[in-house]
């Protein structure tokens, strides 16, 4: 499973979420900033399209308008994630698919990876905090 993840900087969770991934061989992750992705996501073969919340040095700037101009072309899974559980609706809105804390990005990753495999169906609800907008 191709993963795109979209963030501007490197999160303290980063270590943790590389380990957690690193005996799943299945999962091949990319990173780019929010600048190239459009550019990646229209040239190369992506699964899984994964968007920080929050962008900039300070922070303060919300991806959602990238969200929506993604979900314009691209039909794959879009995942939104924020330490700030409130910072994800607006993703949801925009078009992301589900929703989680970037701690639970690396379990959520395995299981739609699993699935993927498996050609099930994600379930709508995956977790407590992880959600598809049209529950």
């Amino acid at each position: 499973m191709k993963v795109l993840l979209i963030e501007d900087r490197k999160w303290s969770s980063w270590e943790e979420m590389t380990e957690a991934l690193l005996s799943h061989k299945e999962i091949e992750l990319s990173f780019c900033d929010s600048n190239q992705a459009t550019n990646v996501l229209r040239h190369f073969p992506v699964d899984v399209c994964v968007i920080d919340a929050c962008t900039g040095s300070d922070r303060q700037t919300i991806t959602t308008a990238l969200a929506r101009k993604i979900k314009e072309f691209y039909k794959g899974t879009m995942i939104a994630v924020s330490a700030i559980p409130y910072s994800r609706i607006p993703l949801l809105r925009a078009g992301c698919t589900y929703c989680c804390s970037k701690g639970n990005l690396p379990k959520i990753l395995i299981l739609l990876a699993s699935l993927l495999a498996a050609k099930k169906q994600p379930p709508r609800v995956i977790a407590g905090d992880i959600f598809s907008p049209a529950v």
